[in-house]
């Protein structure tokens, strides 16, 4: 793959390997270039143990609160004792004095009243899929003023969906329907209606296509469907039963003579088949376009299969990924001479037809627009912080109004060019973005905590061992994900049992209710406590005689 240089960000080292890596298959040797703690991992975990967790807003506030209320009663009691020395008191009473003014003044039911409070909130937090760890958490959340969410699995549902269709030359089709399940219509883009007859047959040729190379199963279970494979695999499974075709079925009716597996070294997958023992062999490709279109001759278009115009396809191709679209394109064709132990496409060199380009995108979750619309509305700035592409982090960002502009974005690459993250000017260039992509868990970290130096109470969402941690640590309040990792739950103050944004706002508003309810209390214990101060003061202060100031003392 070539060397790269020496401060290409993590997820663009496709020369290396990190420890905890799974290998699936394939052979391999490389050059062992860290270990222990100055491994990705281990320099992970190192920052977990070493970064102070950032105080809850409930513990801030009490502090200051138990400060100043300590100070009041101290010089209210100071004041006090010193007019009833001056009106000559024995100091005796006047000592007992005080010691009665400090016990009635300060709150001491208020621990209790506090407890009570986060219990009820956590057990309504509960019944809103929000698992609360941590008990001052349910404040917490409450008082959050930014919420900094990752975006896979969280503002999306985690699964690859067949979005956009381009059948050659440029003719453009949409696919509704979200996730894996079947269910939805494909329309063309302009005019919103169903492809007409010709137009059906050219999109079910190309998920034929798609259908016989492909790894992944989907299918019905009773009420459920069930998948398995690869997350584009099984997309191009649901796409082609949209279109009517049955997957199993069509596996069965051909013959597969040879796979090509997919390897991100050649960027395709390749099936050789017949469709009868007597009949010629085929051949099946989907993968990146630029594997794929030095092999296509032809493409199938309106006019029937004509010369292809790579120059109007790599148009497509590029409006698609500008928009953030993962594209991958299918392929047919015959072999004409018979195959040996060497399959891939360099060796065939098969003469292939381009049926079309195939559009995949993680959808949003349905609500999580509505989700971040009342965060706004309720004064909270939602930020976005994802390892994806920043062209595909933008494009869900700006749909969902989190970001306008592309000012507002920055990247992994970017923030190394700030400078180190204490320095004010990279803490109020941190401040000013709502979109950051393609950056790695060190500086997840160091943007959530230029969010807290600039005084922000920050809740940040995470699930993995490779990204959240470190931040969910930083952070006023962690928010792990219920399928996420045992790490990032552990690190975390609270749990999302169903991993969907508008819990998080759910909790938000349960976290508010609670502390409005410890206002409540706290405005009750401090008045009662006044009251007792003035009554005390009025009483060995006032023209009263010494027995009603002994009788006042008592009491």
């Amino acid at each position: 793959m070539g060397i790269l240089i020496e401060d290409t960000p993590v997820s663009d080292r496709h020369n290396m390997a990190y420890a905890g890596s799974t290998v699936i298959t394939g052979r391999g040797c490389g050059a062992v270039t860290a270990t222990g703690s100055r491994t990705e991992v281990g320099m992970i975990a190192r920052a977990v143990t070493e970064t102070e967790s950032a105080k809850p807003p409930l513990l801030i506030r009490m502090e200051d609160f138990s400060q100043k209320i300590g100070i009041a009663v101290v010089a209210a009691s100071g004041v006090m004792s010193a007019v009833a020395l001056s009106q000559g008191i024995a100091p005796v009473e006047v000592f007992f004095l005080a010691i009665a003014l400090v016990v009635s003044a300060i709150p001491e039911g208020l621990p209790v009243a506090v407890t009570v409070a986060l219990s009820i909130a956590s057990t309504r937090m509960a019944k809103r899929n929000v698992i609360v760890r941590r008990l001052s958490a349910v404040e917490s959340l409450g008082s959050c003023t930014t919420i900094a969410t990752d975006k896979t699995g969280t503002l999306t549902v985690n699964q690859q969906t067949a979005r956009r269709v381009v059948l050659p030359p440029g003719d453009l089709f949409e696919v509704s329907g979200e996730g894996y399940l079947p269910v939805g219509q494909i329309k063309q883009m302009d005019e919103g209606s169903p492809p007409d007859a010709e137009e059906m047959e050219r999109l079910r040729r190309l998920a034929l296509a798609a259908t016989i190379c492909n790894e992944g199963t989907l299918f019905q279970e009773g009420e459920t469907w069930t998948h398995h494979g690869d997350a584009i695999d099984i997309a191009f499974l649901a796409l082609a039963s949209k279109l009517g075709i049955d997957p199993e079925r069509v596996r069965n009716e051909v013959q597969v003579i040879a796979e090509v597996p997919f390897e991100s070294e050649r960027m395709y997958a390749a099936v050789y088949y017949q469709a009868d023992k007597s009949g010629p062999i085929k051949i099946a490709v989907k993968g990146a376009m630029e594997a794929v279109l030095p092999y296509c001759t032809k493409m199938n278009s309106l006019e029937g299969v004509v010369p292809i115009d790579p120059d109007s396809l790599n148009r497509e191709l590029n409006s698609l990924m500008e928009n953030g679209y993962c594209a991958l394109v299918v392929a047919e064709g015959l072999v004409s001479e018979g195959i040996n132990e060497a399959f891939d496409l360099k060796s065939i060199k098969p003469e292939l037809t381009f049926l079309g380009i195939v559009a995949f995108i993680d959808p949003l979750r349905p609500d999580v627009k509505e989700a971040v619309q009342t965060c706004k509305k309720a004064g909270i700035d939602v930020i976005m912080i994802t390892g994806d592409h920043p062209k595909t982090a933008f494009a869900i960002a700006s749909e969902l109004g989190i970001a306008y502009s592309q000012e507002e974005m920055i990247t992994g690459r970017q923030m190394e060019e700030l400078g180190e993250h204490e320095l004010p000017a990279c803490i109020d260039a941190l401040d000013k973005a709502r979109v950051f992509a393609r950056v790695t868990p060190v500086q997840k970290m160091q943007i959530v905590d230029a969010l807290v130096r600039k005084g922000h109470f920050v809740a940040v969402t995470g699930n993995g061992v490779n990204d959240a941690p470190p931040a969910l640590r930083r952070a006023n309040i962690g928010v792990a994900m219920g399928s996420g990792t045992d790490v990032a739950k552990d690190t975390s103050s609270m749990i999302i049992t169903d991993d969907t944004f508008s819990s998080i706002v759910a909790g938000v508003e349960e976290g508010r209710i609670a502390y409005d309810n410890i206002r409540k209390v706290t405005y009750l214990l401090v008045s009662t406590g006044l009251a007792e101060v003035v009554f005390h003061t009025c009483t060995f202060c006032g023209p009263l005689n010494t027995t009603n100031r002994s009788t006042a003392s008592l009491a």
